[in-house]
């Protein structure tokens, strides 16, 4: 059943942890991941904050994105630059700036939203998958599994311990298993697939981490 406005609202005006929620929100310099920050960042409550890492492409829209958060004493906002088209590149990113530069102990909710519509259904990055798929199915959940011990940490904790992956839900398409990696698909197919792909992936996850909440989730298009 879909929620109110107000009850939205509602629902947010009553967020109050016990603890210092830390985010990592990828794909967070624009469009849903952008209003995600916002979010957290408007309605944590001041006594405790929150430590929002962004990750993203573009430093000026970062810049300009931290710039109208509320600031106080309790609240932290981080911007890490990364181009997680390679899923190498991702994983390096992950263990150089998350666990390392930045030293993250734990994560609370991880916002798994990057992404880029490449209709060139022959396009390959290095590592052979198309663009579009290798952002948002392959990296997504690579980085999921790589952070996961992050949120264990937090789960550990009694705290709220969740990873969401931003798409379309349950509008997938089927799978071509002559066809697994999608290396002949054409975009209507492999979008499909990705979604499909995306369903299955985040159903793998809770499954294997019981002590975390997963989800999949479509709050809409945005002009991003």
């Amino acid at each position: 059943m879909a929620l109110t406005l107000a009850a939205v609202r509602a629902s947010n005006a009553q967020y109050t942890p016990s603890f210092r929620p830390v985010v990592v929100v990828f794909g967070g310099t624009s469009g849903v991941g952008a209003a995600l920050v916002r979010a957290f960042a408007t309605h944590v409550p001041p006594h405790t904050g929150a430590h929002i890492v962004v990750v993203g492409r573009s430093k000026n829209a970062a810049d300009a994105l931290i710039a109208g958060l509320p600031h106080n004493s309790t609240s932290r906002y981080d911007f890490l630059r990364v181009d997680a088209l390679l899923v190498h590149d991702l994983r390096v990113f992950i263990r150089e700036q998350l666990f390392g530069a930045l030293g993250l102990k734990k994560i609370n909710y991880l916002v798994l939203s990057q992404g880029e519509l490449n209709v060139d259904s022959a396009a390959r990055t290095s590592e052979g998958f198309q663009p579009t798929i290798s952002l948002m199915v392959y990296g997504r959940a690579r980085a999921a599994l790589d952070l996961a011990p992050l949120l264990q940490a937090a789960a550990a904790a009694g705290e709220d311990a969740r990873i969401m992956s931003i798409g379309a839900p349950s509008t997938g398409g089927p799978i071509d298993l002559d066809d697994v990696g999608l290396q002949k698909a054409g975009m209507r197919a492999m979008r499909g697939a990705m979604i499909t792909y995306t369903d299955i992936y985040v159903a793998s996850l809770a499954e294997r981490f019981p002590d975390l909440a997963v989800m999949h989730v479509s709050p809409g298009s945005v002009p991003t």
